[in-house]
């Protein structure tokens, strides 16, 4: 019974072919090639390169961001693509990022807003807007670069 038996790689390769059927959509055509596109990202969207003390200009070295939107609607910062965030830690919920100084968010372009707090500062709401400077298209593959640099200040809570 078991001779019958198709080997695990073969059998994924006639059900890859099986859903390549004539009712499928095409895949797109670049430079006369068709071919699925692939997307990169040189550098994440977002980079925060300090955020100040806005009374002695003093730079801070943690902030926390929360309360985030995209184009209007609330998210979450656990949605975020992992691999483009840099000095960031999520909580387990998804609703904050601590940013230690520089760091980097995002790669989805669009209107962002969220609140940006610190120890011993007034939180301060934000919003921004941010795009790729640069969009190459190679062939099958787009990659964006060129990221969105903010620079922000908070004030002291007294």
């Amino acid at each position: 019974m078991t001779d019958n038996l198709l080997p695990a790689s073969f059998a994924s390769v006639v059900l890859l072919l099986t859903g390549c059927g004539s009712d499928q959509e095409p895949m797109p055509e670049r430079n006369g090639q068709n071919c699925p596109t692939v997307v990169t990202y040189d550098e994440p969207l977002v980079e925060v390169s300090t955020v100040t003390n806005s009374e002695s200009d003093e730079p801070l070295v943690q902030v926390t961001f929360s309360e985030l939107a995209i184009n209007g609607r609330e998210s979450s910062f656990d949605l975020l693509d992992v691999m483009y965030l840099n000095n960031v830690d999520i909580s387990s919920d998804g609703s904050s990022a601590i940013c230690t100084l520089p760091c980097s968010l995002f790669t989805s372009e669009g209107d962002y807003s969220m609140m940006v707090s610190a120890p011993a500062f007034e939180s301060k709401e934000i919003e921004f807007e941010a795009d790729y400077e640069q969009v190459d298209y190679s062939g099958c593959q787009t990659s964006y670069s060129g990221s969105t640099e903010l620079t922000l200040s908070l004030d002291p809570d007294y």
